[in-house]
């Protein structure tokens, strides 16, 4: 998964020859002898990946998914990312993709009675929707060829570079605290929830640690959510069915009179009709749908999706807003998701996107020390300790930068104000909230001078490297004789250091 605006999950990047050159297989099929024994391996599991991917097309058109036959996965010929192509124009606003609901996999908001067997229902309850997600998953994986979903589990990829793979030294070479942290607790969370799996399961055998946290990473990536209705048309079908043949039986049988059949069915139509309407009404009932086919597509911001539910017909749909044109590779937009998101469980991230932002940990002591050095402290440290002290409990002291002028929360305004006020500014003025409007013209001035400093100094001062000096490293890396799986590492962190430094830039940029 990514697609132009990032390295794909699933896909197999091509290998650099000892020159540089992407190595490639020859005319008759057989892999390229600059290769070697490694190429060879390279090679079989280019012809594995794609075998699985035509036989879940395949799968996928015999179940009822279509139009299976216009769309083919390959590689892009300039990236080597793997993409889903179109052999013919795609309109507008049309349906591009149809898959039967009962080929995905599906959880809601709702409280439901744990599908899977041997596991326990309040470890099920307690789960978070990705959690139930990626159990259902496990439990369809451990059924092997049994499974009905066999040829989409076998397209499913075998590993997603995602920094939670990284050691610490790796991770280092983010330069980005906040991503480390984020790594260290998903990793926490997502060990733990093992621990705790295998003790509500009495299935045996027990998924092992790596494909329990595997299954999660699928399904974290993979995973798309919308409106939870409550039951679909057939199962109301059904529910009515079964209210009419109690109540004729209830008559029939000599139970009671036919107006207590009919009040009693008039009861449960309404109850399910209603109970129906208030689950679709509320803004919490979602569903987290893990969907053969709808879940192969890659990502460009540019790009307007929606894949959604059609109850009548029983199935999940995408819909682009724009046309696409043959033999095109076929896009989705995964939200509006910053590079902290995307490189945390996707494994890339997208250049310039709007979406990103930076965070500034320990906020209060860089700009107070911005303050000593740069600025006249009116009031002295008297004032300055007081500035402090009302900012002092508040949880300003991390500070999210975003990529334009109005690029700062409100919070982080207020707390710029209070820093830069004068004691006539400061008097009558107690508390963060007393700053929630523009103080003076002046004052507003010297915030956004100081929060621009302090942007700035964390691009001179406390990154270790700069953006040019990245883009160098990256430029230079493709021709190293290395590990690729170390290079892919090394790549991926400059990806998203130049792309975290470059929200910084514009920020500073707009405010000039």
């Amino acid at each position: 998964r990514g697609g132009e605006d990032g390295d794909a999950s699933r896909d197999v990047q091509q290998a650099e020859g000892a020159e540089g050159e992407a190595s490639a297989p020859a005319e008759d099929g057989s892999s390229s002898p600059r290769l070697g024994a490694w190429g060879d391996d390279l090679w079989q599991v280019c012809l594995a990946v794609q075998e699985a991917d035509a036989e879940l097309l395949s799968w996928a058109k015999s179940k009822g998914a279509q139009p299976m036959d216009v769309f083919s996965l390959r590689e892009d010929e300039e990236t080597g990312v793997r993409g889903v192509y179109t052999k013919r124009a795609l309109e507008a606003d049309s349906i591009v993709c149809e898959v039967p609901r009962k080929l995905a996999l599906e959880v809601t908001t709702a409280k439901t009675k744990c599908p899977v067997d041997g596991l326990d229902q309040e470890f099920w309850n307690k789960c978070d929707w990705w959690g139930k997600l990626a159990c259902l998953l496990l439990a369809e994986l451990q059924k092997g060829d049994s499974s009905p979903l066999k040829a989409y589990l076998d397209a499913l990829p075998e590993a997603i570079p995602t920094p939670l793979h990284w050691t610490p030294e790796q991770l280092e070479m983010l330069q980005y605290r906040p991503l480390v942290d984020e790594v260290d607790k998903q990793r926490e969370v997502w060990h733990g929830l093992y621990d705790r799996y295998c003790s509500a399961s009495s299935a045996r055998p027990l998924p092992t640690r790596e494909a329990f946290v595997h299954a999660i990473e699928c399904v974290r990536s993979r995973t798309f959510s919308g409106p939870y209705e409550g039951s679909n048309w057939e199962t109301r079908i059904k529910q009515y069915g079964l209210v009419l043949v109690l109540a004729v039986g209830y008559v029939l049988g000599g139970f009671g009179e036919a107006y207590q059949a009919f009040n009693g069915a008039l009861v449960v139509f309404l109850t399910i009709l209603f109970r129906d309407l208030l689950v679709q009404r509320n803004p919490r009932s979602i569903r987290y749908v893990l969907c053969p086919v709808l879940d192969m597509f890659n990502h460009r911001s540019d790009v307007e999706s929606d894949p959604s539910y059609e109850y009548f017909r029983n199935t999940f749909t995408l819909t682009l807003s724009k046309p696409v044109a043959e033999n095109q590779e076929v896009c989705i937009n995964y939200g509006k998701r910053g590079n902290d998101e995307l490189m945390q469980y996707y494994g890339f991230v997208v250049p310039d996107n709007r979406h990103d932002s930076y965070t500034l940990s320990g906020f209060l002591d860089k700009a107070a020390d911005v303050m000593r050095a740069e600025f006249s402290q009116e009031g002295g440290e008297g004032l300055a300790a007081k500035r402090l002290e009302m900012l002092s409990g508040t949880d300003t002291d991390v500070v999210v930068v975003r990529p334009k002028r109005l690029g700062l929360t409100g919070r982080a305004l207020q707390a710029l104000r209070v820093l830069v006020s004068t004691e006539e500014e400061l008097r009558g003025r107690a508390a963060l909230l007393d700053f929630g409007t523009k103080v003076s013209d002046a004052n507003e001035a010297l915030a956004l001078r100081l929060m621009r400093r302090v942007c700035e100094r964390e691009l001179e001062e406390v990154l270790p490297t700069t953006k040019e000096e990245d883009e160098k490293a990256l430029a230079n890396l493709s021709g190293m004789g290395q590990d690729l799986s170390q290079v892919e590492v090394k790549m991926q962190a400059l990806r998203f250091r130049i792309q975290k430094k470059r929200v910084l830039e514009t920020y500073i940029e707009s405010q000039v």
